[in-house]
């Protein structure tokens, strides 16, 4: 899979199957990108490698959300985009963007 040029911030899922996919792939996909959170270091807000697709799913300033999915090989893959508007991710703008869970 590859990323688009949309201007979108954008994440990327994909799941394989000998058999048919069944079941909620968003949520799937959605926890997998969240829990990246386990690498994110509050203490020193930034950018690295390994935590970029769950920065922009909790990224405060995006206000804009479209997700799809597609399957193929009859059912045994599946493809999801997620879309961000305004994109997330930009540098210097992490502590105010990537708010810590309140418990």
């Amino acid at each position: 899979m590859e990323h688009s040029k949309s201007g979108y911030g954008e994440n990327l899922y994909m799941m394989s199957s000998s058999v048919p996919l069944t079941g909620t792939h968003g949520r799937d996909a959605t926890q997998s990108w969240y829990d990246e959170i386990k690498d994110y270091n509050y203490n020193k807000p930034g950018f690295k490698k390994g935590i970029g697709h769950f920065t922009q799913v909790v990224w405060n300033g995006s206000t804009h959300l479209g997700v799809g999915i597609a399957f193929g090989n009859h059912g045994c893959n599946a493809f999801v985009v997620a879309n961000y508007s305004p994109p997330g991710n930009y540098q210097g703008q992490f502590h105010e963007n990537v708010l810590q869970p309140s418990h």
